[in-house]
């Protein structure tokens, strides 16, 4: 099923948008994010590193674990973000079929929450010719967890508005588990 089909089924008046490999895939050098803080990272709790090295955790489980454990490491990682995607960016891929639907659109209110960086993040919407179409940007720098808590929802939510009127579009389980646990609607998109 198509998301316009979904919208004409549950009538949402929110929308909220993943970014990479949702809207569009940033093309990084996903493997090396940590090069420049691996030692910092080890000397804090090498046993987390090591799980996500080993493929035990992934990125965000990654950094969610050191900033439960270790708080003051999150400036740490958002400085790296900030740093790892400025400088690695070398291409995007877009999803055509969703960026052209945001840019036709109207009548919803439409979100970014990314765990990417907030430059990252503007900067690709302006090149894709979307960013006017949002409404708040949620980003690595304003939320202490990443997805799947629910943190970013929680700068999104306007408390007048039902939860019943949002709708989480992503692509992967943690966006999937982030949008149950703040208890919207979630929408799939294979890019």
């Amino acid at each position: 099923m198509i998301l316009q089909d979904q919208l004409n089924i549950r009538k949402k008046t929110h929308l909220i948008f993943d970014l990479d490999e949702t809207l569009l895939e940033l093309i990084l050098p996903w493997d090396l994010w940590e090069k420049d803080i691996e030692d910092e990272l080890r000397k804090i709790d090498g046993d987390i590193l090591k799980d996500y090295q080993s493929g035990k955790v992934n990125l965000s489980q990654l950094e969610n674990l050191y900033v439960k454990k270790y708080p003051k490491t999150l400036k740490l990682l958002i400085r790296n973000a900030l740093k790892f995607e400025a400088e690695n960016l070398k291409d995007i891929r877009v999803n055509q079929p969703l960026i052209n639907f945001i840019k036709s659109t109207q009548g919803y209110k439409m979100s970014i929450w990314s765990s990417n960086s907030r430059p990252i993040v503007k900067k690709v919407l302006q090149k894709v010719g979307i960013l006017a179409k949002f409404e708040k940007l949620i980003t690595r720098e304003d939320v202490k967890f990443l997805k799947p808590e629910a943190d970013g929802f929680n700068k999104i939510w306007d408390d007048k508005i039902p939860k019943s009127q949002y709708l989480f579009i992503g692509n992967s389980e943690a966006d999937q588990e982030a949008a149950h646990k703040a208890q919207i609607d979630f929408f799939k998109i294979s890019f």
